[in-house]
Parts: C-alpha cells; structure tokens; sequence
C-alpha cells in the first residue's frame, strides 16, 4: 500500500503533471520551477524526518538554486512559448509531489531492494497511464512513425526512465533526501555542457560561475550533517 502511495506522488503526479504543465507553459518557467525541489525537500524533510536545517545545508541549498537559476537565464534562447498560469501551477504541484515521495516515503523506499521498489511503483504507474490515456494511445498510428521517433521513445523509456529511477532508491539508501534533491541542480549544468558539446551553445564566463555555485552548492549540502550525527556529538 505505501508503494501505491509512492507510485502515485514520486511517479504519476511527478511526471504526468510535469509533462502537462510543459506542454502548457514555456521551457523556462518549467526550468525555473523545478529548481524549488530541493528548497521543499529540505523543509519536508525536516516534518516527515525530523532532518535539521543547518546554515551549511541551507546555504548549499540557496547557492545551488542561484546557480542554476543563472545558468537557466544565461542559456535561453527564445523558447518559442509563452507562459501559462495553468502549466505554471501543474509544475509547481510536480515538484512538490516529488518532494513529498522523497520525504515522505523515504523509509519505505529503503526497506526493500531497488528491483522490488521500482516493479510495484511502476507496475502501479504503468496501469493508471493506461488507464488514463487509453484513448490516445489506441489513435496512434505506431506503423507510421519513423526510426528517429522510435530511438527517441526507445532512449526515454530507457535512459530517461529505467535508468534514472532505478538509480534513485539505490541513492536514498545511502544519502539523506535534501543530499538526493540537491543533485537536481546539476541537471542544467549537464544541459548546457551538451549543447555546448553539440555547438548549439558557448561557453563563457557566467556559465562558468553559474556551474561552479551548484557544484559548490551541492558540496555543501553533501557536508552538512544530518540528525543522527548532531545527536552523536550531543552525546
């Protein structure tokens, strides 16, 4: 049952309203928004963990999204549309469900292994999306769809997803959920370094400080102390 639950916030809410929200508003906003997951994992984690909040780790939180955040701005190139409130808003309501399935569910996620976690919560995930776009997914006309496309869904589903949620439980195993969270930050810095592989992009001095203030941010929070360490020097 607490897989059903983690399911529906780390998975279902997360990314079916994530897509929603982008497909409604501009990649910015989207971008921007999702740099608050670390800022509510940290504030959660505090509720459902009883995780403390240092200056150290507060600090790594802050200057992490203030890097990201300049790294955003100083690599867009007209994003071609406009804002919504509505896709503004389903992008808020992801990034605190991911926040909450990162919190919330964390002790749940450890007690089983990483193929246990990621069978139920996606066997659960795969049959509400089915259940929900049951109708598109039947007009499609899969015969039609070129090579390209099919690379595409075949790297998302795989790399994008199988991968990336497979790593995650293996990570709350072993790091705190605002450490997890944090790494969030480092997912334009990784953007960015591609297109400037590709030629799309160039790199100068504010990309340059702008991914120095995650790593450094992400630093930080890795080095601030959880509660079971205060409790240890405490005593």
């Amino acid at each position: 049952l607490m897989l059903l639950f983690a399911s529906v916030f780390g998975i279902q809410l997360n990314q079916m309203l994530f897509l929603w929200g982008l497909s409604l508003t501009s990649p910015i906003d989207s971008s921007i928004i999702a740099t608050i997951v670390p800022v509510l994992t940290m504030i959660l984690a505090m509720f459902f963990l009883r995780e403390p909040i240092t200056w150290l780790k507060s600090g790594g939180v802050a200057l992490g999204c203030f890097g990201a955040l300049l790294l955003i701005y100083v690599s867009q190139h007209g994003a071609g549309q406009t804002s919504s409130v509505v896709g503004d808003f389903l992008c808020i309501v992801s990034a605190v469900s991911y926040a909450v399935y990162l919190t919330a569910f964390r002790n749940t996620i450890v007690r089983y292994s990483p193929v246990t976690t990621m069978k139920w919560m996606f066997l659960f995930a795969a049959a509400v999306s089915v259940a929900v776009y049951f109708r598109p997914l039947s007009e499609v006309d899969y015969a039609a769809l070129s090579p390209r496309t099919w690379g595409g869904i075949g790297y998302v589903v795989v790399c994008s997803t199988f991968f990336s949620y497979f790593m995650v439980p293996i990570g709350q195993r072993y790091l705190r959920p605002t450490v997890v969270s944090i790494y969030n930050y480092v997912q334009p810095v990784v953007a960015v370094a591609f297109t400037i592989a590709v030629g799309l992009d160039s790199f100068g001095f504010s990309k340059a400080a702008a991914a120095l203030c995650v790593f450094a941010g992400v630093w930080c929070v890795t080095r601030s102390k959880s509660r079971a360490q205060l409790d240890a020097e405490r005593q």
